[in-house]
């Protein structure tokens, strides 16, 4: 007996309806709209959220976005503000600051930044290096 391709589908595809689990209308959430939502924040940057380091206080003259999911090491000796756009979908994050440019501790940080603070001044928070942490919006304790 000679099979394709689309009969052994077809049959798996038959198999996997007898087998799935009843549901109400209610419950039924529709392949269409899921893809849709799922396309839809793949490609919408804005969902992760950002920041841009900048040499003035005003946020004209800012480097590259980094996004605020990334915990890594940010080496921005020097800069005067940074600015946030974009829309994560957690509420608050904190910025943490390090003296030399390594991350290596925390001397002092900023809790309960969202992407939406825009131009942030870091007159208090100067340090060798950054790094974003997402939470309850507290700060750890300083350990430099």
């Amino acid at each position: 007996m000679l099979f394709t391709c689309k009969t052994i589908l077809l049959a798996a595809a038959a198999n996997l309806i007898r087998a799935a689990p009843t549901t109400s209308a209610k419950e039924v959430v529709s392949i269409d709209s899921f893809n849709s939502t799922v396309s839809t924040l793949d490609n919408n940057a804005d969902t992760e959220g950002w920041a841009a380091f900048c040499n003035d206080a005003d946020c004209s003259n800012c480097g590259m976005s980094v996004s605020l999911t990334n915990p890594g090491c940010l080496r921005q000796t020097g800069r005067k503000a940074v600015k946030f756009h974009g829309s994560p979908i957690w509420n608050t994050f904190t910025l943490i600051v390090s003296p030399n440019n390594q991350c290596g501790c925390q001397s002092s940080c900023q809790p309960g930044l969202n992407a939406g603070s825009g131009c942030f001044p870091l007159d208090d928070l100067q340090g060798g290096s950054y790094r974003f942490i997402t939470g309850d919006g507290t700060c750890p304790s300083n350990n430099c």
